[in-house]
């Protein structure tokens, strides 16, 4: 099987374009590259777990709404 050739990831700034390959003989330079493409990731994630946790609520209310017209409903009926 074959391996799949890695794509260098990108990162732009001031309108240009750097790979961690074009940062290499500047140790300073490629430790300021790994910290910004390890929280462009986490600052995904973290968007990614936003939606995720709001949609949850949303649910949940959906939930809580429905369980206490069910209840105001036999209240009435009793």
């Amino acid at each position: 099987m074959a391996k799949k050739e890695k794509k260098p990831v990108v990162l732009t700034l001031d309108d240009k374009e750097y790979t961690e390959d074009d940062l290499n003989g500047n140790q300073e330079a490629v430790v300021a590259y790994n910290h910004i493409m390890n929280l462009q990731r986490k600052l995904e994630q973290s968007m990614f777990n936003h939606q995720e946790m709001e949609g949850g609520r949303v649910y949940w209310e959906q939930q809580l709404r429905e369980s206490l017209k069910e209840e105001e409903a036999e209240l009435v009926e009793a």
